[in-house]
C-alpha cells in the first residue's frame, strides 16, 4: 500500500527543481516481498522508496518511479534530506518577495508548488503555455531578474572590498602618524640630544 502524499510532502521537495523542471517526491510505499514469501509461505511485506517526478504545468502525467542510483544522484539533496527525515529548505528567491509578479500569479504558481523565481525560470516553455497566458513573459522577467541580481553581487562584494581596503588605508595612515610622533618625541627628549663638546683653552 502506497503512503499518502500530502502538500506538506511536496512542499519539503520545493527545491529539488531540474533544469528540466521537474520536481523530486521522494516517498515510501510498502510493496510484497515475493522472495520471502515464497521462502516462508506466508505474505511478507516490505517498504520500498519511490519517486514522483512532479512537472509543473502538467498534473496530468505524474511518473513514479522505484528509486535507483539514477536518482539519488540526480537529486542528492533531496535524497538525503528524505532518507534523513529532514526538510528541505526553500532555494532560491521567494515569488512573494519578488516585485515582479502578481498576487495572482503568485498563487497560481504555488498551486502548482513553484515557490521560487528559480523554479519559475526553469519550467520549460511548453509547461508554462499549459499555465496560462502571460506566463512565458513572466518567465523571461524572472530570468532577466537573476541576470540582474548576479550583476548586483558583483557590485556588492566590490563595494565591500573597497570598504575594506579603506579601512585598511585609514589604519596603516594612523599607525604612520602615530610613528612619527613617537620620533620627534623621542628626538626632543633631553637624553636624546647630543652634549656639547668644551674645547680646552
Amino acid at each position: 500500500m502506497e503512503s499518502p502524499i500530502s502538500f506538506e510532502d511536496i512542499s519539503n521537495s520545493r527545491s529539488g527543481q531540474e533544469q528540466d523542471g521537474c520536481i523530486p517526491i521522494f516517498h515510501s510505499r510498502v510493496v510484497e516481498d515475493l522472495l520471502e514469501t515464497e521462502k516462508t509461505g506466508q505474505r511478507k511485506y516490505k517498504e520500498v522508496a519511490y519517486v514522483k517526478v512532479l512537472s509543473p504545468g502538467n498534473d496530468k502525467e505524474i511518473p513514479d518511479f522505484m528509486v535507483t542510483e539514477i536518482h539519488k544522484k540526480r537529486w542528492p539533496e533531496q535524497w538525503r534530506a528524505f532518507s534523513e527525515g529532514d526538510d528541505v529548505a526553500l532555494d532560491g528567491y521567494p515569488l512573494e518577495q519578488w516585485q515582479g509578479i502578481t498576487p495572482v500569479e503568485t498563487r497560481t504558481l504555488k498551486d502548482l508548488k513553484v515557490r521560487s523565481v528559480e523554479e519559475l525560470s526553469k519550467i520549460p516553455d511548453a509547461n508554462l503555455t499549459n499555465i496560462g497566458q502571460g506566463f512565458l513573459p513572466l518567465k523571461h522577467r524572472a530570468l532577466a531578474f537573476l541576470e540582474s541580481q548576479k550583476g548586483e553581487a558583483g557590485f556588492v562584494k566590490m563595494k565591500a572590498e573597497n570598504e575594506k581596503m579603506s579601512a585598511r588605508i585609514e589604519t596603516q595612515d594612523e599607525q604612520i602618524k602615530l610613528l612619527e610622533e613617537k620620533v620627534a618625541e623621542l628626538m626632543s627628549s633631553p637624553a636624546t640630544k647630543p652634549k656639547a663638546v668644551s674645547k680646552g683653552k
